[in-house]
């Protein structure tokens, strides 16, 4: 799987980035956010993943922001219902392997905290519906755990939303996913600033699974 801050997906180069990375690390799911585009075609959606054989959910960009796409290889996994919310795109569906129901959760958090916190709360009731299921949450969730999660200048933040989130994946009952590679996820332009916003979030279904 691949979670991916594309910041912006309309032009033909980051499309192309996209479709290399999912052929290169043989992905069987993407996790795409801030797409900033209000109109996704299926053909679009087919060169992208590089084959005709697709499945895929997507909410809308609003204007020129915001954008969740989600996108699978339907040999893999098939989805029955899915649904997006107001920074979140919802899927449910079947892997063929072990013919087994899962739940995957697009994350691209608002910045706003009261909105964040709303989110919070509404995948948390996603989660608790759930259990019995493997669920993975992913994407940019726009809130650092720790405070050692974001330094360099001007790297101030808000207790409140460092709590919040914390305790969304603690009652929840979460295991972070530990990633390889750079400790941040997200840096300022300058370089004087930087965070790590994007996770992998699983329940213990999961990892039995």
């Amino acid at each position: 799987m691949v979670s991916y801050n594309i910041r912006g997906l309309g032009s033909k180069i980051k499309k192309r980035e996209v479709r290399e990375l999912i052929q290169k690390q043989k992905i069987d799911f993407c996790f795409l956010q801030e797409t900033k585009m209000e109109n996704i075609n299926e053909f679009d959606l087919k060169s992208i993943w590089g084959t005709d054989s697709v499945g895929f959910a997507r909410r809308q960009a609003d204007g020129r922001s915001g954008g969740i796409l989600s996108m699978w290889n339907p040999a893999i996994f098939s989805s029955s219902s899915q649904w997006d919310i107001s920074g979140a795109l919802i899927v449910n569906g079947r892997w063929a392997a072990g013919n087994i129901n899962g739940c995957f959760i697009n994350v691209y958090a608002p910045q706003n905290l009261i909105d964040k916190e709303a989110l919070w709360d509404y995948l948390g009731g996603v989660v608790c519906q759930n259990r019995v299921s493997p669920i993975c949450i992913a994407g940019d969730f726009n809130s650092i755990r720790f405070g050692n999660e974001r330094v360099g200048r001007g790297s101030q933040f808000s207790t409140r939303d460092m709590q919040a989130f914390d305790n969304f994946i603690r009652a929840n009952d979460l295991v972070e996913i530990r990633l390889q590679g750079r400790t941040f996820t997200w840096y300022q332009p300058n370089g004087q600033c930087k965070s790590k916003l994007d996770r992998f979030l699983v329940n213990d279904k999961w990892l039995e699974v």
